[in-house]
C-alpha cells in the first residue's frame, strides 16, 4: 500500500491544512495523531490480517506482540509532550498531557492498524521471486548482483550468512563428492539453486535424494542453514492432511523456499496430494487462533529419504515428475575398515561444518545463487536443465522395481494385438497376485483406470471394448482354461494374453 500524500508530507516533516490548527501544529485530536504516527512509523511497522503486527529491523520483517506497538506509540507520545509541553500555553499544554493516558494511546493505535495495514499475501510476494534477502543485502539471482535491503520488498525471511560471490571452501567441495558424478553433481546445483527462488520449478520435477545411511546426503541438505528462515523441514502431516481441514501445518510454508521433506509416512506417499502441495499457485491456511490467510505459493519441495519409496500411481504425468538422485558411497570413519566396493574414507566432523562454519555456509550460499542463474541464464524466465544420464537410468530402475502394473505384466501378460482377455478375469488375476506379493488390493475400477493410464497401454494399444468373442483371440488365465468361453457381449481388454 502506497502511502497517501497526506502521509508524504508528514514525512517530509510539514502538517497538511487539514491536520494543523490555526498555529500549524498538529491537531491532538486521535485521527491527526494517527495519521502523524503513520508517517513515522510505517517504515518500521505494518499490520497485516491474519498474521498481525510486524516489525522491520533494517533488514527483514518480523513478527512483534501488540504490546511492542503500544510501547512505540507511547515513545513517541512522550516526546511530543516533553519537546511542546514546556512552552506551550495551558489548553495546549493540557491537550498534551491526554497523550499519556492509557484510553488516548490504545485509541490511536487502534486507528494506526489501519492506517499502516498491508495484506498479507504482499509480504514474501512471488513479485520478487528473483530476490534472496541476505545478511549484507539482496542478492539478484538473474545476475548476482547484491542491492541495498529495502523495507518495501517486504521480506519476512532472511539468509543465515552474507553472500559471498565465487566463494569456495575445501569442506564444501568434498561433501559435493558424495554425488555420483560431475553430470549428477551440476544438475543438483541447478535444482536446489532453483529451490532458493520463489518460483515453482519450470519443469516441474521434484528430486527424491535417496541413500542408506552414512552417504553423504544429510551433508548436501546442510547447505539449507546458510539459507537461514528460507529454509525448513517440513511436517509430513503436510501429506496427509486433507485440504479441507485447513492444517496449520500449511502455515510453515508461508514465505519459505527450500522445503525438505526428510523420511516418507510409512515409506509411501500420495502423488496426488504431492501435485496439490507443489502444483498450486496460491495457498490457504491459518495460524492457531488467527483468521485465515492466502498467500502466493514460493516453496520447492525437496525429499530426502533412506529408502526407494512406493509409488501406486502408474501413469506417465507422474513419472515425469519424479527424479531419484541415489547417493552410492557410504562414508567410513578414518579409523575404520573400508568392507565393501562402495566404501570411501569420509571427513571427520564434515556435516558439523557444513552446518555451523561461517565460511562454509558462505560456500554453500554461493553454490546455490550459482545453480539460480544457471536457471535464469541472464534472463527473467527459468530454464532447468534436464537431468543427468544417471538419474535418469536410477529413475528408471526405481520404477521398474515398484511400478506394480509393469510388474504383473512382465510376469503373466504378452502383448498381442490380436489377443484379448476378460477384463473380469484380467483383473482377478491380477488381485490374485497383488495378495500373493502382500501388496494391497485395488478395487475394479482403480485397476481399470492405472491400466489405461499406463505408458504400456499407449505403447501396446491396449484398451477396452464391450463386444461379442469373434476375430480377437480369447486369452484365458490358467485357472479358467477348461472353462467353457462365455456367450454373449463380453467386456474385454485387448491388446493382451495370459502368458
Amino acid at each position: 500500500m502506497k502511502l497517501s500524500d497526506t502521509l508524504l508530507e508528514l514525512v517530509n516533516g510539514e502538517f497538511p491544512q487539514s491536520l494543523a490548527d490555526s498555529n500549524g501544529r498538529l491537531l491532538l485530536d486521535d485521527s491527526p495523531l494517527s495519521a502523524y504516527l503513520a508517517g513515522r512509523m510505517r517504515d518500521q511497522f505494518r499490520h497485516a490480517p491474519g498474521i498481525g503486527w510486524m516489525r522491520y529491523s533494517g533488514k527483514v520483517w518480523k513478527p512483534v506482540h501488540d504490546d511492542r506497538v503500544t510501547k512505540e506509540v507511547q515513545r513517541h507520545f512522550t516526546d511530543m509532550f516533553a519537546e511542546e509541553a514546556p512552552t506551550a500555553d495551558g489548553d495546549r499544554r493540557k491537550r498534551l498531557a491526554t497523550l499519556l493516558a492509557a484510553h488516548k494511546i490504545r485509541a490511536v493505535k487502534s486507528l494506526l492498524r489501519g492506517l499502516v495495514k498491508e495484506d498479507a499475501e504482499h509480504f514474501d510476494s512471488r513479485e520478487h521471486a528473483h530476490l534472496l534477502n541476505c545478511k549484507n543485502g539482496v542478492v539478484d539471482l538473474r545476475t548476482g548482483e547484491l542491492l541495498p535491503h529495502d523495507p518495501n520488498l517486504l521480506f519476512t525471511k532472511i539468509t543465515a550468512c552474507d553472500y559471498v560471490p565465487g566463494k569456495r571452501h575445501k569442506d564444501w567441495d568434498s561433501a559435493l563428492h558424495a554425488l555420483p558424478d560431475a553430470e549428477t553433481a551440476d544438475w543438483v546445483q541447478a535444482k536446489l539453486g532453483q529451490a532458493i527462488t520463489g518460483e515453482a520449478p519450470s519443469d516441474d520435477v521434484m528430486p527424491l535424494l535417496q541413500g542408506g545411511g552414512q552417504n553423504g546426503k544429510s551433508t548436501i541438505l546442510g547447505c539449507r542453514y546458510a539459507l537461514g528462515s528460507y529454509a525448513q523441514i517440513v511436517p509430513d502431516k503436510l501429506l496427509i492432511s486433507r485440504p479441507s481441514d485447513h492444517p496449520t501445518e500449511l502455515m510453515t510454508l508461508r514465505g519459505l523456499r527450500f522445503a525438505i521433506l526428510e523420511e516418507l509416512p510409512e515409506g509411501t506417499f500420495s502423488v496426488r496430494r504431492l501435485k496439490a502441495i507443489l502444483g498450486t499457485s496460491q495457498i490457504t491456511a491459518r495460524g492457531i487462533g488467527r483468521d485465515n490467510v492466502t498467500w502466493d505459493a514460493t516453496h520447492t519441495l525437496v525429499i530426502s529419504t533412506n529408502h526407494k519409496p512406493r509409488i501406486y500411481e502408474t501413469d506417465h504425468g507422474t513419472w515425469r515428475r519424479l527424479a531419484l538422485v541415489v547417493f552410492p558411497w557410504r562414508y567410513r570413519a578414518t579409523h575404520d575398515a573400508l568392507e565393501r566396493e562402495t566404501d570411501r574414507v569420509g571427513v571427520d566432523g564434515l556435516r558439523r561444518s557444513i552446518e555451523d562454519g561461517k565460511e562454509q555456509r558462505e560456500a554453500c550460499l554461493s553454490w546455490l545463487v550459482e545453480g539460480a542463474m544457471r536457471c535464469y541464464a541472464g534472463g527473467d524466465h527459468q530454464r532447468i536443465p534436464a537431468p543427468s544420464p544417471r538419474v535418469v537410468a536410477d529413475t528408471k530402475a526405481w520404477r521398474g522395481q515398484v511400478d506394480l502394473l509393469a510388474l504383473f505384466a512382465e510376469e503373466h501378460l504378452e502383448f498381442d494385438p490380436n489377443a484379448c482377455v476378460l477384463s473380469r478375469e484380467l483383473y482377478d488375476e491380477f488381485t490374485r497376485w497383488l495378495s500373493a506379493g502382500g501388496h494391497t488390493s485395488w478395487s475394479d475400477q482403480t485397476f481399470t483406470e492405472k491400466l489405461l493410464d499406463h505408458d504400456l497401454a499407449e505403447k501396446h494399444a491396449i484398451r477396452r471394448e464391450r463386444k461379442r468373442l469373434g476375430q480377437s483371440q480369447l486369452s484365458r488365465p490358467h485357472i479358467a482354461r477348461n472353462a467353457a468361453d462365455p456367450k454373449g457381449p463380453q467386456r474385454l481388454t485387448v491388446g493382451v494374453r495370459f502368458q
